[in-house]
């Protein structure tokens, strides 16, 4: 009896610990699906004579953007029309002019996919097919999309006008407390499951230092400058991080938000992750970014190239 009382308290315990470890998951990793998706549909017109391309989406936000971007721009270098056949929620955040069509219609198809994270890979400047093509993996390069970059700034990437609308107030109420000539500066700090759980692979949160170092970049630069910070883990930047009468700490629940509010910045000071990777991508002003990332000896640091992954203009600190 005693033996079976104590293998239900280990069982006990064990499920108590796994649900604790869910819950803190839960409070410390960013939120992305806090919208509803909604799709619109443009269905693909089968029939004609072109091959089609598509891509398999990964990950969250920051990710399936590199791989809709590389979609457009490998699909572009094919001769080849893009198609998506999956849901993702970027539909949240842009109208994207493509096409929508459903995998048990596609026919056959080729799997065309990357063999290692954050390297551009010339095999996909010319991809031997005589059916429709299956691109799978992060495809983590700007040369990926360097050939249609204007027109995923224009027409792809364009924010939707209600998520811009909802990031203005924001804005508005820090602008009302400065001089009309202050320039603005995002700051982008991921920190939370990059803290927690990545360590091992390569994934290291930018360093308080670096921070400082961003913002005097900066200081150096103009007279008058603000820094709007944005991040997953506020109360770690408030403890730690520049609170001069110049530092605004923006927290809007909702991570689509965030990305219009740096969208409306002058220039932009990232820290880790393809989420802020991409803000800078779409930013017209300066972007500075953090060159210890990914920590090195890992995996990711012998495995990726950076030159492939960091627009060259960028400036790394």
């Amino acid at each position: 009896m005693r033996v079976v009382q104590l293998r239900k308290f280990k069982g006990f315990r064990r499920v108590f610990v796994i649900v604790i470890i869910c819950l803190v998951a839960l409070a410390t990793m960013r939120k992305f699906s806090t919208r509803n998706i909604t799709v619109q549909k443009n269905p693909v017109p089968y029939g004609r004579n072109e091959r089609k391309i598509t891509v398999g989406f990964h990950g969250r936000a920051g990710n399936q953007m590199f791989q809709y971007a590389s979609l457009i721009g490998i699909a572009k270098m094919n001769n080849m029309t893009p198609v998506l056949l999956e849901i993702t929620e970027l539909w949240n955040m842009f109208d994207l002019p493509i096409s929508t069509a459903y995998m048990d219609k596609s026919g056959k198809y080729t799997e065309v996919k990357e063999e290692h994270t954050a390297v551009y890979a010339p095999k996909f400047e010319n991809i031997k097919s005589t059916t429709d093509v299956y691109l799978n993996r992060y495809l983590q390069s700007w040369k990926y999309f360097e050939n249609v970059k204007m027109d995923l700034k224009q027409r792809h990437y364009k924010i939707k006008n209600a998520l811009l609308e909802e990031a203005s107030p924001y804005v508005q109420d820090i602008k009302r407390k400065v001089s009309k000539e202050a320039v603005f500066v995002g700051v982008h700090v991921r920190r939370g499951d990059i803290v927690h759980e990545r360590k091992p692979v390569g994934h290291i949160p930018a360093p308080i230092p670096y921070f400082y170092r961003a913002m005097n970049y900066f200081r150096k630069r103009y007279s008058n400058v603000v820094f709007v910070m944005i991040s997953n883990s506020m109360m770690w930047c408030q403890d730690h991080l520049d609170d001069s009468s110049n530092v605004y700490h923006v927290e809007t629940g909702d991570p689509y938000i965030d990305f219009a509010i740096l969208h409306k910045m002058d220039h932009l000071i990232l820290s880790v992750g393809t989420f802020g990777w991409w803000a800078g991508y779409l930013s017209p002003g300066t972007v500075i970014f953090y060159k210890g990332y990914p920590k090195a000896n890992t995996t990711m640091s012998i495995e990726m190239k950076q030159t492939d992954f960091i627009p060259r203009h960028w400036v790394g600190l």
